[in-house]
């Protein structure tokens, strides 16, 4: 199988008789948190920028939890590391951005999924 990005908004899954494999060996439950982790920390990057922050050092650590019936991710949980140079205050603004990607949103407030015969 082969995944390819044909359109901002649309990546193309085509059989090919070849098994599916992920970028840096991640499954598709590891790429979702990569994809929350890596969203919240662009968001953060973004916001040092325009506070002249320096993120040096920063780590930020995602964590899960599954839930049943059905098996999904029920719980997610985002530990942030910041650099001691980081006041307290701008600590608390750094993760009132981090609350605001695109793809926490989507996980809050689920799009609906359509699956279909083209």
């Amino acid at each position: 199988m082969q995944i390819s990005v044909t359109q901002s908004q649309q990546l193309d899954l085509i059989f090919n008789n070849q098994p599916l494999s992920y970028p840096a060996d991640l499954n598709p439950v590891q790429l979702q948190a990569a994809a929350l982790v890596g969203c919240t920390a662009a968001v953060m990057e973004r916001y040092a920028q325009t506070a002249e922050l320096d993120l040096t050092g920063t780590t930020v650590v995602i964590r899960w939890s599954f839930g049943s019936d059905p098996r999904r991710i029920d719980r997610y949980e985002l530990a942030v590391a910041l650099p001691a140079s980081v006041s307290e205050a701008r600590q608390a603004a750094v993760l009132r951005a981090a609350q605001h990607c695109t793809v926490h949103a989507t996980l809050e407030y689920p799009p609906l999924i359509e699956i279909r015969l083209s």
